[in-house]
C-alpha cells in the first residue's frame, strides 16, 4: 500500500509557492502604478522587488518629500507586510556637476 501525503504535500507546497509568486507580481504591479502616478518621482530612476510581501525599493531621486508619499501609500497596499527603503536622494544637476569638476582638478 502506498501512501499519497508526500506527493500531496508536494502539490500543496508548490500550490502554495506559487500562490506567493502571484500574490508578490500581483503587489509588485500595483506599487509600479502607485510609483508612476506619484508627482515628483522619476519612475525609470526605480526598481521594485517584491518576496513574500516584503517589498525593496532601489534607485536615485531628488525630492525626499515624494520618496515620503510613495512610501506611505505603498505601506497601505494589501498585502504589503514590510517596506524597505534603498532609495537614494540625490543633489541638483548643478551640484553634481560642480562636484563632478572639484574631483577632476
Amino acid at each position: 500500500m502506498t501512501s499519497a501525503v508526500p506527493v500531496g504535500g508536494c502539490a500543496a507546497r508548490a500550490s502554495f509557492e506559487e500562490r506567493l509568486v502571484l500574490e508578490d507580481r500581483r503587489i509588485t504591479a500595483e506599487i509600479i502604478r502607485i510609483i508612476e502616478d506619484e508627482k515628483g518621482i522619476i519612475a525609470a530612476d526605480l526598481r521594485v522587488e517584491t518576496k513574500e510581501g516584503i517589498v525593496v525599493l532601489y534607485g536615485v531621486q531628488s525630492e525626499m518629500e515624494s520618496i515620503s508619499a510613495v512610501l506611505l501609500r505603498i505601506s497601505r497596499v494589501r498585502g504589503v507586510v514590510e517596506v524597505i527603503n534603498r532609495i537614494r536622494v540625490i543633489r541638483a544637476e548643478d551640484e553634481r556637476s560642480t562636484r563632478n569638476n572639484l574631483h577632476s582638478l
